[in-house]
């Protein structure tokens, strides 16, 4: 009382200093007050959920811009709006409340600070499901604690009356405000979590928070006594300075929100043009089957062509186009690409493809420089250098080499359809490859092929990560999504069905995991050959779920011998039927001295018939040829190879129709099936492959100006052989054509001398990438080379050897010693033929003669 009787006495106040002053709330500042609030807490959610992830001081940079968002924003100055809104002692303006600096200023720290501590909190959530709900829990009580202790440190800075709380008001207040802000938290980064990237799901969330601080604050506000210490004599000055600067700082996060609306429209009209465009994405995957996206939950990718027909192919881009199966086998051999890349990109600038897609400008380089027409070049070679340099973009911004973006996805897939019911057969087909969720659904008309039409398409590289490369891409800000949870938000993104995407994406994760089968000994097989009908090509039937082997079952662990062949040959040209008669016919013999054999082909026979149960097997023609099918072992250099026989039949279109029970076959283009088994067999067809880049490459690549365009990396080889002492150019071998008057191409470019042989190698560098380099080099160029010069190819004759493998005795063919090395420079880029050729050529030929 006696403070209270020093405090001068003003006698026209119905309150005097000591007394208690009853308030009532302003219902306009009350709800002025949950749209201040609601303003931060929109701000903070969309802050959320567009943090990219990356690890540093980016992280901490945008957990500290949610802090302030919703610590200054919503909380605080929704604090001081609201406190405008007290109306104590029936209105009069020296009864109102007045702050201390010091106190303001320190509620404006407490929030920012503890919420940074919630939001870390809740950022290590990644480190495993168990501390998830842990960490939301304990992020929610902190940001709770946060609200609370803002709004009573701020009450204590109350100048002009003693406040005093109930303790059950407080205790409700700390209830209210922990719940609901652990419910917001857990809501918001639950939704990131599932992927449910909506609107109005983030501004529910943005709604609860603003209920939880309002919530809190009135609660505590109802609580709360006001007993005068003084009477304001300067008006109502100090009460609004306060609230014109919260009112300041909400008004300017006005718009960060409408620049966050902008660039969300801005990044939607992108992702709808994109639809619509030619792109390359990549797909990988870690140990546990999960996508690996962006912080948008978006595919890294990057555009290739505004549109597929951009100067036009002939035929419609899918797997059978020559386009597509280059760039596929230049997946599986990117060792042949990289040193082209830098030529590449320079051709695009200087032929005004689009932009250069690693988001370079080079505005000096000149189409002159190079010896094609941008008019006139075949469209198909700037497609190829765009899918190239566009890998090789993606490669930079996930900070890998392109050696490691993985290999192309046996699909092109459609985007920005325009008739969605159309879509609904395929959908039925692709959701076949998981079981669990859609079953064991056939549709007729998918397996027959039907395209699908849509504005765009999309072109994936899939790769599997392992533990390390998975550990590097999310402190790089990358998240990995199980495919159920992403998928409708990539769908969304793609403009495609959920269905269809969803049957894509497991593809893509079986595609991931699959390990190139191996075969040995000697396989029996069916070579099926139809006229396919969408597609405009020859089909060839193959196993679903090894859709680059034939179906064939093993008739022997052992390669074919000569007396094998000899009692083969005896069935040579006979159906099936016919072979199962003639098989009987000699079992039955009274001196046949093969029984063992017959019956064991007749009963492989009968497993191939049970494996292809279709009625145009049984007349299929055998051919007694056996044929070698060599496969690289992954992982190592060794191949394998083994003995194949096969039955050949070319069915009319409509028998040759799978009936709805045949789970396991499907047909594939003879062209791609061709294409993978090169890729198959390893680094002979890689070698091709590699000549043929450096052919069609380097004459586009030769400069007018030899300084002016990148070169080639070369690898230096030490020899002291005279075929590698100088440069040779066309003209080198024009000059000496006409000196020796020789007719024969061989007699001028290729050496079979001892000492003109190419250096050795063991075999453990073949194979590698490093020897891939080392076998291909191309000549150091002297001046203009019109036809960008001659590669010098180190051929490899590899000896194979059937051994036994120490632990399961399986047989198996492994690399030995080279002998008859040469070394000759070629421009010939003609494929090695495969098996698949063989078999066309065989059954094209039994059919004819049947």
């Amino acid at each position: 009382m006696d403070a209270l009787n020093t405090v001068h006495v003003v006698t026209d106040l119905v309150y005097q200093p000591g007394d208690l002053v009853p308030f009532r709330l302003h219902a306009g500042i009350v709800v002025a007050s949950f749209f201040v609030s609601l303003i931060g807490a929109i701000t903070t959610v969309e802050l959320l959920q567009r943090r990219t992830g990356a690890k540093g001081w980016t992280t901490w940079w945008e957990l500290f811009s949610c802090s302030v968002s919703m610590g200054l924003v919503a909380i605080w100055c929704m604090h001081y709006v609201g406190n405008r809104g007290i109306i104590l002692g029936g209105g009069d303006p020296r009864l109102q409340l007045v702050y201390n600096p010091g106190y303001t200023a320190l509620s404006s720290f407490i929030p920012i600070i503890a919420l940074f501590i919630a939001f870390a909190i809740a950022d290590r959530r990644h480190r495993g499901k168990k501390f998830l709900l842990t960490a939301l829990v304990l992020s929610g009580i902190v940001a709770g604690l946060a609200i609370v202790g803002m709004h009573y440190t701020a009450n204590l800075g109350v100048s002009n009356y003693h406040i005093d709380f109930e303790k059950k008001y407080v205790g409700g207040a700390i209830i209210i405000a922990c719940a609901a802000c652990v419910l917001s938290l857990t809501l918001i980064f639950m939704l990131q979590e599932l992927w449910i990237n909506f609107f109005i799901s983030r501004f529910l969330c943005a709604l609860c928070i603003a209920g939880a601080v309002c919530g809190m604050h009135y609660e505590g506000t109802v609580g709360t006594s006001y007993r005068l210490k003084y009477a304001v004599e300067s008006g109502t000055g100090l009460r609004n300075t306060n609230v014109i600067t919260a009112v300041i700082i909400s008004l300017l996060t006005v718009p960060v929100c409408l620049l966050i609306a902008i660039k969300a429209n801005r990044r939607h009209k992108q992702l709808a043009d994109r639809a619509q465009q030619v792109v390359l994405a990549c797909a990988r995957f870690d140990s546990e089957g999960r996508l690996m996206v962006t912080h948008e939950g978006l595919l890294p990718c990057q555009n290739i062509t505004m549109h597929e027909n951009q100067k036009s192919f002939e035929d419609q881009f899918n797997v059978t186009h020559p386009a597509f199966q280059w760039i596929y086998r230049a997946s599986h051999n990117w060792s042949s690409i990289i040193r082209w890349l830098p030529n590449m990109r320079r051709h695009l600038q200087s032929v005004h493809f689009l932009n250069d897609p690693s988001g370079t400008k080079n505005a000096s380089v000149d189409s002159s420089l190079f010896e094609v027409s941008s008019e006139v070049e075949d469209y198909s070679i700037i497609f190829r250098e765009g899918f190239c340099v566009a890998a090789a973009s993606i490669a930079q911004g996930l900070k890998t080499s392109v050696t490691e973006m993985g290999t192309l996805y046996t699909e092109v897939m459609m985007t920005g359809t325009l008739n969605l019911s159309a879509l609904t057969g395929r959908k039925t087909f692709l959701n076949r490859l998981n079981p669990g969720r859609s079953g064991l659904i056939r549709d007729v008309e998918a397996n027959m092929g039907v395209d699908i039409f849509g504005k765009g398409q999309l072109l994936l590289l899939v790769h599997q990560c392992d533990k390390k490369e998975t550990a590097k891409l999310l402190t790089d800000g990358y998240r990995f999504a199980p495919v159920d949870k992403i998928a409708e938000h990539l769908a969304r993104s793609m403009r495609v069905p959920l269905g269809y995407l969803t049957g894509h994406l497991y593809a893509l994760q079986q595609q991931a995991r699959q390990e190139t089968d191996v075969p040995h000994g000697t396989m029996l097989g069916c070579f099926a050959l139809r006229a396919g009908v969408s597609r405009r090509t020859w089909e060839v039937l193959v196993k679903k779920d090894m859709p680059y082997r034939l179906p064939w079952v093993q008739s022997s662990p052992n390669a074919m011998d000569a007396s094998t062949a000899q009692l083969l040959a005896q069935l040579d040209g006979l159906s099936v039927a016919n072979c199962l008669a003639r098989i009987t016919q000699r079992l039955e013999a009274p001196d046949e001295l093969n029984i063992g054999f017959w019956e064991n082909f007749r009963t492989s026979i009968q497993n191939l018939g049970e494996l292809v149960p279709e009625s145009f097997f049984r007349q299929a023609i055998f051919s007694a040829k056996a044929l070698k099918i060599t496969t690289l072992i992954p992982g190592s250099n060794q191949i394998a190879t083994c003995d194949l026989l096969a039955f050949h039949i070319i069915p009319d279109i409509h028998s040759s129709t799978l009936k709805t029970t045949t789970l396991d076959l499907e047909y594939t283009p003879l062209s791609f099936l061709r294409c993978r088994q090169q890729v198959l067999e390893g680094a002979m067809q890689n070698a091709t492959f590699e000549r043929k880049v450096h052919h069609e490459f380097a004459s586009i690549f030769a400069s007018k100006d030899t300084n002016a365009v990148v070169r080639p990396t070369q690898v230096k080889q030490k020899s002291k052989s005279r075929f590698f002492s100088r440069a040779i150019t066309l003209r080198d071998l024009d000059t000496h054509h006409k000196k020796s008057g020789s007719n024969s191409e061989d007699d001028s470019i290729r050496s079979h001398s001892p000492e003109d042989t190419a250096p050795s190698m063991t075999m453990s560098d073949f194979g590698s990438k490093k020897s891939m380099g080392s076998m291909m080099t191309p000549l150091p160029e002297a001046g203009g080379m019109p036809f960008g010069g001659i590669m010098v190819s180190s051929d490899v004759t590899v000896e194979t050897s059937a051994v036994s493998g120490k632990t399961s005795g399986e047989p198996i063919t492994e690399y030995t010693e080279g002998v008859g090395t040469s070394a000759y420079a070629s421009t010939a880029d003609v494929d090695v033929p495969t098996y698949v050729d063989e078999l066309y050529a065989l059954a094209v030929t039994k059919w004819q003669q049947r």
